[in-house]
């Protein structure tokens, strides 16, 4: 902003998320599930399901063979289709909830490629309880580190391994993610979101 107008002043202000709307749900019965949520007409949404359908999902069924892949969201159906010949995966428009995706899976798995702000759905997932494998830029304006809160990776393989790693582990899914529902419900808190936004507001001569 300050190559454009060096007076101009920012603010980040960082979304708010109240954990009293988010219980800790109970993991469902049945084969491990992973899973990813997001709008697919948005790009990086799109790219990122498709390169979990295509080739991250497959590496995991090599190593856990009875795991399945629920991918949800607007136009998932118009943008993604029907994965000929994908074992396992299932591919969801008409949810009625991000409550309703997040009964279903054990593991969120989200693969973003770029950079593009902080990305809801992995809060959410900490804050359900569900363990998260995402890149850095997954835990973008989270604050969450590697091993303590989520599990990250960049390449395939890793992000692979690491899905498979907390499907066989349910107490280690359940540690991380404690601890990431506490480092959200902290961040994220209305109270704090808007003590910040106040603080904005009074820069602005605003709210006297």
């Amino acid at each position: 902003m300050g190559t454009i107008n060096r007076d101009a002043s920012t603010h980040v202000v960082p979304a708010a998320l109240d954990l009293a709307d988010y219980p800790v749900l109970p993991e469902p019965a049945g084969e491990p599930t992973i899973g990813m949520i997001g709008s697919m007409f948005w790009r990086p949404s799109r790219e990122a399901a498709r390169r979990l359908i295509d080739r991250i999902f497959p590496l995991v069924r090599r190593e856990v063979p009875n795991a399945r892949l629920l991918v949800a969201g607007w136009a998932a159906h118009r943008f993604l289709g029907a994965p000929a010949g994908a074992d396992g995966v299932e591919i969801s428009s008409d949810l009625p909830s991000a409550d309703d995706f997040f009964r279903r899976i054990h593991v969120l798995l989200y693969a973003p490629g770029r950079a593009s702000g902080m990305k809801i759905k992995v809060a959410e997932a900490l804050a359900y309880g569900r363990g998260v494998v995402t890149t850095v830029d997954g835990t973008e304006g989270l604050d969450l580190t590697d091993g303590e809160h989520v599990l990250v990776g960049a390449t395939d393989a890793e992000l692979a391994s690491g899905a498979c790693a907390l499907l066989r582990d349910r107490e280690r899914r359940r540690r991380l993610a404690t601890a990431g529902r506490q480092v959200v419900g902290e961040l994220l808190s209305p109270e704090r979101t808007t003590g910040q936004m106040l603080e904005v507001y009074s820069s602005l001569g605003l709210g006297r």
